[in-house]
């Protein structure tokens, strides 16, 4: 006679294994399936499959046992077949429902779209994605009280005489009751738990669906006033909480440096107001350019909210930076030839060369800047914005030899008259608040790696900087 069974080959994780359900189900499993090993592995497996999805099925999966192979009826209607698979269905789609509203609960926390994939697969793996079909009514009598009988063994992994005057759907529920207290003292207990002793309470209320939640799937309607994306968004949070406290940066950025270059000459003008009196005014205008440097800066981040997201934390910033450099080196001797402007009628200019012309400047850039996440790509990759406002003074320094000519000479015979060192000096300071925006990668080892632009100045300046930190308070 061909064996009729129903086996899934979706196994999950519960509290009593195959073998001991086997063991504690003993007395009520028909003996012509205990005879031969095969038989026997295929009904551990069944009652491991049944009890997973809800014990309530074991009761249902002995009923047709019991009818099938005692009072040996091959309708499947008549011993229950199917109605076993229409509860089974029933029950796989009460727990897909609730592993979707749980999943939904996780996905609607703050900041949870940065959660790892782990943490939602702690859901997505109860879901069964076989095809199930809507239940169906059946009139056949059976004993309920018998099922829940078969339930509460399971329940209570005991196993006493079936007792056709108590009602097992009573005392299963005084367990319940008890389950559902134990839960709610796991998700109180939960702030001083170990990341490892929670894992073990989600999966103790995965175990448990039908209890845990406002809207547990059980006929006694018993449920818990939390969810289990509660306490698995605890486990998996901190991978994506924002973390607030000091700093310390490397840059690579560029200065303005405030002086004129010499590639052209030192041209100047001199204007003779009395003739022991001369006033020099270089042509060359101050302009402030580019010049790459190394600096040094510390700031702080304060947090906004929780976890990573728009406008989650400012991140401030102050950074001092010095550059001194020579623009012309003197040792090159580069000579110009000029000569002076005619002053008055009848008065000639005097020819004259300029040697040894160098330039310098001394730059000091004291800078502070404010910034916050407008929108994060993943976890590790963000763009930020905000201000820079920066106090810039830059020191010039003009210096060459002027050789005097006799002018009643042509210049290639002309005499030398005396030789001059003319030295110009200027400072410039300039104060600025411009926009400033970055792209910030996290590579989860506390550095941060910073690519940043600002409008400095009305130039657009870019920077690249290493960040370290954070040290929360």
């Amino acid at each position: 006679m061909k064996r009729t069974f129903i086996l899934f080959s979706i196994l999950f994780t519960f509290s009593l294994q195959g073998q001991q359900l086997l063991d504690l189900y003993l007395p009520v499993i028909p003996q012509k399936l205990l005879n031969k090993v095969e038989d026997r592995q295929l009904v551990e497996k069944n009652l491991e499959f049944y009890s997973d999805i809800h014990p309530e099925l074991i009761g249902y999966y002995i009923l047709h046992l019991k009818t099938r192979y005692e009072a040996r009826i091959t309708d499947t209607e008549k011993n229950y077949l199917e109605l076993l698979k229409v509860k089974r269905d029933e029950y796989i789609n009460a727990k897909n429902r609730w592993a979707n509203y749980q999943i939904s609960n996780l996905e609607g926390k703050n900041g949870s779209r940065f959660l790892s994939d782990h943490a939602f697969s702690e859901f997505n793996i109860m879901i069964q994605t076989n095809s199930l079909r809507p239940g169906d009514i059946f009139e056949i009598p059976f004993d309920k009280n018998y099922i829940d009988f078969i339930e509460g063994i399971f329940l209570s992994e005991n196993y006493k005489p079936y007792d056709r005057e108590v009602s097992y759907y009573n005392l299963n529920r005084d367990i319940f009751v008890d389950m559902v207290v134990e839960l709610e003292s796991l998700q109180l207990k939960q702030a001083g738990m170990t990341k490892s002793q929670k894992s073990d309470a989600l999966k103790r209320m995965r175990e448990n669906w039908y209890l845990v939640g406002k809207k547990a799937f059980n006929k006694q309607k018993m449920n818990t006033s939390f969810e289990a994306a509660d306490i698995c968004f605890e486990i998996y949070k901190s991978v994506n909480e924002m973390k607030p406290g000091f700093y310390i940066s490397l840059s690579y950025d560029g200065i303005l440096s405030g002086s004129s270059a010499v590639e052209e000459g030192l041209l100047y003008t001199i204007n003779f107001e009395r003739l022991d009196e001369k006033q020099y005014t270089p042509f060359l205008p101050v302009d402030f350019y580019f010049v790459p440097q190394f600096s040094l800066s510390a700031g702080y981040r304060f947090r906004l909210r929780s976890f990573l997201s728009t406008f989650s934390f400012i991140e401030t910033g102050i950074k001092v930076t010095y550059l001194e450099q020579k623009l012309n080196d003197p040792d090159e001797r580069q000579t110009y030839f000029g000569n002076y402007e005619e002053y008055s009628p009848g008065e000639f200019g005097r020819n004259y060369f300029i040697k040894d012309g160098s330039s310098s400047t001394n730059d000091f850039l004291f800078s502070l800047n404010a910034v916050t996440p407008l929108f994060y790509f993943t976890k590790w990759f963000s763009i930020e914005g905000g201000v820079l406002a920066g106090y810039h003074t830059s020191s010039l320094t003009f210096q060459f030899k002027k050789e005097v000519l006799d002018y009643y000479k042509s210049i290639d015979d002309a005499e030398i008259l005396h030789t001059e060192t003319v030295k110009i000096e200027n400072e410039v300071s300039k104060f600025s608040v411009a926009p400033f925006g970055r792209l910030s990668f996290d590579t989860s080892l506390g550095l941060y790696i910073d690519l940043n632009i600002s409008g400095y100045y009305g130039k657009y300046i870019p920077s690249i900087d290493l960040k370290y930190g954070f040290w929360a308070l």
